[in-house]
């Protein structure tokens, strides 16, 4: 995953004394008189009041993930899990005074304590805001919001302790305050455990049919979670494309997520599951059509060709007249027309892209030598089928193939092979049509 941090960064230092433990009673109050106001450690839900100034930890939440107001998501660091600290605070005193800090909030655990984070405002897992707490605070006045701590993941207590006043940031004449703390238990087993379980795809896909891309997801967690992850394909050829998805695992449960790829070109094409970095890929073979059907396929031209002609003769009109040719063996011919319904100039097949195979051999498409500007008039009408490798959005180009064949094959013999090149060197678009 992209780690990204919150505002501050989260920092370890070793302590030398215990933590979490409560203040010294030797410590003057705010009326002076040598007692605590109240105890200086408490757990979550409780309030302590030391100098004046009322605490409370409202609310404890874990989370791998945090997501602000503007829509921005901050991870924990990794092997680590964000706790997040809802604490209130009111000046309870009858005289001005400043508000606890931020930054005088640490959460101690292993012995090492961990400094705050604070975010502008959260929207997930929790909403509301960042801890703000103003100085010169009046009787009465209360503010307070989320702290968040990135601490290791495994952390099943810690204690958040707020340093009080009469340390060495404090001035002289400064009410003292007792350190406050709150034990807390903490259950890592809640959060989320997210993990690859299956990427399935076909073994094998013809041009023009679905690369159906499974993706199983698992979560051993006790809190569902949505992971935002990526399937990249590598087409034929080399260009690649990224198609991005959320999927919601539910706690001690698995989800999946399905996204479906249409390859134009054969060859080998590789699906990426980019979190997880696993691949797997999928042979695409020919399409395969019967003479008389059109091809209509997304990305390519709509092709349509003709039930096959079997003749030993065909007349062709020129600048010099008409003209019967006889052939040594058999003419075959197809009506062939490609035509783009699509926006976007495609590419097409030209006539030297499309051979004949028949019991065994492969034939060239035969040309029309009769003359100038000649055409066929029968047993088959137009000019010859022809294109310079691409056809515009909205054109059509039709016209005749003919192949020259031994007299012994049979239409059922037949299979008309277009091979062409779809704009990269490596690739081809290929469609087989036979009876």
């Amino acid at each position: 995953m992209n780690r990204r941090t919150l505002l501050q960064a989260t920092t370890t230092v070793p302590l030398a004394l215990v933590a979490g433990c409560t203040s010294s009673s030797d410590t003057d109050d705010a009326d002076g008189n040598g007692e605590n106001d109240a105890e200086s450690q408490g757990d979550v839900g409780l309030t302590i009041e030391t100098g004046g100034v009322e605490l409370t930890l409202a609310d404890v939440e874990l989370a791998l993930e945090l997501e602000t107001d503007d829509g921005e998501r901050h991870e924990s660091n990794e092997g680590e899990m964000w706790v997040l600290a809802n604490v209130k605070v009111a000046n309870r005193s009858e005289e001005t005074q400043d508000l606890p800090r931020a930054e005088n909030f640490k959460l101690v655990t292993g012995g090492e304590q961990y400094d705050s984070a604070v975010p502008s405002s959260l929207a997930a897992p929790v909403s509301g805001e960042g801890y703000d707490a103003p100085t010169d605070a009046r009787q009465d006045v209360s503010a307070g919001g989320w702290l968040a701590f990135s601490i290791p993941d495994a952390t099943e207590s810690a204690t958040l302790s707020w340093a009080g006043a009469g340390d060495s940031e404090a001035d002289e004449d400064e009410v003292a305050r007792d350190e406050a703390s709150w034990d807390l238990s903490l259950d890592p087993a809640e959060l989320p455990d997210v993990g690859f379980l299956e990427l399935n795809l076909p073994e094998t896909v013809a041009i023009g049919d679905e690369i159906a891309a499974e993706v199983v997801l698992e979560n051993a967690g006790g809190t569902e979670y949505t992971v935002e992850t990526a399937l990249e394909a590598e087409r034929p050829g080399g260009s690649t494309d990224t198609e991005s998805f959320e999927v919601t695992v539910p706690a001690e449960d698995t989800a999946s997520a399905q996204h479906a790829f249409t390859p134009l070109m054969t060859g080998s094409f590789t699906v990426t599951l980019g979190e997880y970095s696993v691949s797997k890929s999928v042979e695409v073979t020919p399409l395969t059509a019967a003479f008389g059907e059109t091809v209509a396929v997304d990305g390519l031209p709509q092709i349509t060709i003709s039930d096959p002609i079997v003749t030993d003769s065909f007349e062709a009109d020129s600048y010099y007249g008409t003209e019967t040719v006889q052939a040594d063996g058999s003419f075959v011919f197809f009506e062939f027309e490609v035509q783009n319904t699509s926006r976007n100039r495609l590419s097409a097949p030209r006539s030297s892209d499309l051979d004949l195979s028949a019991n065994g051999s492969v034939y060239d498409t035969a040309s029309l030598d009769v003359g100038i500007s000649a055409s066929y008039v029968d047993p088959i009408e137009g000019g010859e089928y022809g294109t310079y490798g691409t056809i515009g959005a909205g054109e059509t180009i039709a016209g005749v193939l003919r192949f020259d064949v031994p007299s012994s094959t049979a239409p059922a013999d037949l299979e008309l092979l277009g091979e062409w090149s779809n704009g990269y060197a490596s690739a081809e678009t290929s469609i087989h049509w036979s009876q």
